[in-house]
């Protein structure tokens, strides 16, 4: 009769201990970097190649079996030699001797199907910041053979979070260990490259993202404010110097009645002119931002065409040698991955003009700059609060300042690095 190669685990961290005590829930929370993940491999890979054990590997939402953690476990299989030991299949994992075997499922992918699974001995939830409370209704229940276990790993996210309900109040029989990138002694070099950037620019932004990120410090019951009160006094007080760029302006185009469609013109570190107009109708709308780009001399427009394609098309035919037009989607995706689309991309440039170099107006329209908040989402992506929830809160909607913010649209300045031309414009300079 076969038997199972003996292997000897040491968890790089004194805190992964509770995976090897008995408990019915055990919490691995805290920042990125931490090894929490690698533990928890390592810990199922040693019961399941030493006692008969069902593992449920699960998430909230599993779209294929590269989004689970079954690379990670196999790759922990190679790492103790135990190859000969498994049979590793398209989405399962089983062991030739023990009868151990590894499931992998999305607990929103099909609720029935993780209600109707049996004698699972350990159910790991990973990045379980996702996972709402609908679904931990449906699996807790589910594991309940003789001495299962719950195990939980994530980075905190928000107080409000379902998950968080298991720090705040703890079920009977609950471990919970707090661990960080100095818990892991294999924390690598680039890593620590960027550690050391999101600590310097919290302390330059004043924010509290550095600790969220990886002291793992849920943000609270409120969302982040992207720019401050503080970031604005302090961008007003600059003086304005003289600059190659050309000028760029935003046309915000209005969605609904009540709200303005914006229209700003920025020079360098200096927003050089601004107009706003109500009520237009499309062709209307076009015929008054011409007018706008005429007046302020602006060599360059984004034009907001997810609030009406109509006024771009209509633009970029009337402009033609006298300004480049641009049409801007917020909704598009973004150059660089971390930001949900091109919206919150603009957005955090327009932050990072406003922090080093940007001199703000004085006028009322900038407070808008203050009420944008934003929020890591599932995916760990930046995301804003939207402009339908800021309406629901009882916030307005900034239209200023995303007009401002379209004229940090990456596609502008690549072409302009591209072409190296100045587009022939008519009128006079503001």
């Amino acid at each position: 009769m076969a038997v199972a190669k003996t292997i000897t685990i040491k968890p790089c961290s004194p805190k992964l201990k509770i995976l090897y005590e008995k408990h019915r829930f055990k919490i691995l929370k805290g920042g990125r970097g931490s090894a929490k993940s690698w533990g928890i491999a390592e810990a199922l890979v040693h019961f399941t190649n030493t006692y008969k054990t069902r593992v449920l590997c699960c998430r909230e939402v599993q779209k294929s079996i590269k989004e689970s953690a079954k690379k990670l476990i196999e790759d922990t299989i190679w790492r103790y030699g135990l190859q000969d030991s498994y049979e590793i299949q398209g989405a399962s994992i089983k062991h030739k001797v023990t009868g151990s075997e590894f499931i992998f499922e999305g607990l929103k992918n099909d609720p029935k199907k993780i209600k109707s699974l049996e004698g699972v001995h350990i159910a790991w939830v990973e990045e379980a910041e996702s996972v709402s409370k609908e679904s931990w209704r449906n699996l807790i229940p589910t594991i309940r053979a003789g001495g299962s276990e719950i195990w939980v790993s994530f980075n905190p996210r928000y107080t409000t979070d379902a998950t968080w309900e298991f720090i705040e109040n703890p079920r009977p029989d609950t471990a919970i260990e707090t661990m960080n990138f100095s818990d892991n002694p294999y924390f690598g070099e680039e890593l620590e490259k960027e550690r050391l950037f999101d600590l310097e620019q919290s302390q330059k932004n004043q924010d509290k993202i550095y600790d969220h990120i990886w002291l793992g410090v849920p943000m609270g019951s409120e969302y982040n404010t992207l720019i401050t009160p503080y970031m604005i006094e302090q961008s007003q007080n600059r003086t304005p110097f003289v600059t190659q760029e050309r000028k760029i302006a935003g046309l915000d185009v209005s969605r609904y009645g009540g709200d303005f469609s914006e229209f700003v013109v920025r020079h360098g570190n200096q927003i050089i002119y601004e107009n706003s107009a109500k009520g237009l109708d499309t062709q209307e709308l076009s015929d008054w931002a011409k007018e706008q780009v005429i007046i302020s001399g602006c060599e360059v427009i984004v034009v907001d065409s997810a609030g009406s394609a109509g006024v771009f098309d209509i633009l970029k035919a009337s402009l033609n040698g006298v300004c480049d037009v641009y049409d801007f989607n917020g909704a598009y995706g973004a150059d660089e991955s971390k930001y949900l689309n091109q919206r919150v991309e603009t957005w955090f440039k327009l932050k990072s003009w406003i922090t080093d170099t940007g001199k703000l107006p004085q006028n009322k329209k900038v407070s808008q700059l203050s009420t944008i908040t934003y929020f890591y989402n599932n995916q760990n992506k930046i995301q804003l609060l939207g402009k339908e929830e800021m309406r629901r809160k009882g916030i307005h909607s900034p239209d200023w300042g995303d007009a401002l913010s379209m004229t940090f649209y990456a596609d502008v300045k690549r072409v302009v690095e591209k072409t190296r031309k100045r587009p022939r414009r008519i009128g006079f300079s503001g």
